[in-house]
């Protein structure tokens, strides 16, 4: 999924602009603008001190799992918490 995203844009790169989050690779330094990840590693990042996102796509909602469960219930806290 990374590649193909940086495949749809010329001037991204892997491991810059696109990174990985998946088991014990992580190729996903603080500037990336996406970051395709586990349900596991998502749910990490959404529970850490503040959420580096502004949108988050949640793949394979359908085919619910208790990492699914937690990651829209992390989703659902931390957009409570966004005042306004």
């Amino acid at each position: 999924v990374a590649d193909f995203i940086c495949d749809q844009h010329p001037d991204w790169q892997y491991g810059r602009d696109v990174g990985v989050m998946m088991g014990h690779v992580n190729h996903a330094p603080h500037s990336c603008r996406i970051i395709v990840a586990t349900t596991a590693m998502g749910l990490n990042l959404l529970l850490s001190a503040n959420m580096p996102f502004d949108v988050v796509i949640v793949d394979e909602v359908h085919e619910m799992s208790i990492d699914t469960e937690f990651v829209m219930a992390a989703l659902i806290q931390q957009t409570k918490l966004i005042p306004g």
